[in-house]
């Protein structure tokens, strides 16, 4: 069976394997990272204390990832995936 369903489908499993759930917090600190801004940065426009460094732990940790740069070619991974799925 084929069709707009299926492709949907697919793409929501495919994207379940490249990106494991983030909190909603962990998702604005990788965005944030992606858009390149520091922990300090960060920091400033979340209005956290000294959590972003926790927060940036559990982003790689829930990425499989060890570093800025990786979560920065996750998160456009993802956006990429997004944008060239059909509306549902």
């Amino acid at each position: 069976m084929t069709g707009p369903q299926t492709t949907a489908a697919a793409g929501r499993a495919r994207r379940a394997r490249v990106s494991p759930p983030l909190s909603a917090r962990e998702r604005e600190v990788a965005d944030l990272v992606a858009s390149g801004e520091t922990n300090r940065g960060i920091r400033g426009l979340l209005f956290l204390s000294e959590t972003v460094e926790a927060h940036l732990r559990n982003v790689f940790t829930n990425l499989g990832v060890t570093s800025r740069v990786a979560v920065t070619g996750a998160v456009q991974q993802e956006r990429a995936a997004s944008a060239s799925e059909p509306a549902g």
